[in-house]
């Protein structure tokens, strides 16, 4: 991209929308994490955690939703809908160090990002405002809707294309 010159993860993906858009979640869960702050790393967020029950894999999911525009209204341990309204799309949060050394530090388009884990144990920690999920993996958010095997990207994208696609895809409106 404009930004590097490289390949480059950050754990997850920025959807670029504008302000205000509505993000959704994309299973039934219940919020583990909320953070009302703008100036942490990915500002504004909520975490969901989706049991087995919620989303037909035998794991649990893990879901962030950051860089709202207003804090999440949600309390940790209420229960979220699939499609339910998390908050609005925002660009909270603060920038890398490197990009304001740089002359970087410019305000950041609005963006949702999305990242997704998955572990066997339902036990996660928060420190010093970090969600942790107890040996957890990045999920390539497209396995969340195959509901089988692999869940890591590189796994995924090695699949031939038929295997590639959801078996069912949900979109919403609102």
């Amino acid at each position: 991209s404009y930004k590097r010159p490289r390949e480059a993860y950050h754990g997850g993906i920025d959807v670029p929308a504008p302000f205000g858009t509505p993000i959704i979640a994309a299973a039934a869960g219940t919020v583990v994490a909320v953070s009302a702050s703008p100036d942490s790393f990915r500002g504004r967020e909520i975490i969901l955690r989706h049991t087995p029950d919620d989303t037909s894999i035998p794991l649990w999911i893990y879901t962030q939703y950051a860089h709202c525009d207003a804090a999440p209204k949600f309390k940790i341990g209420e229960r979220v809908k699939m499609g339910q309204i998390l908050g609005p799309t925002g660009n909270s949060g603060r920038r890398p160090r490197r990009a304001q050394r740089r002359g970087r530090d410019r305000q950041r388009r609005p963006a949702s990002h999305f990242a997704v884990w998955f572990s066997e144990s339902s036990n996660y920690a928060l420190h010093r405002n970090n969600f942790i999920p107890v040996r957890a993996r990045w999920m390539d958010p497209n396995a969340l809707y195959r509901k089988k095997p692999p869940f890591g990207s590189a796994a995924l994208k090695a699949l031939p294309e038929s295997e590639k696609r959801p078996r069912h895809f949900y979109f919403f409106s609102h």
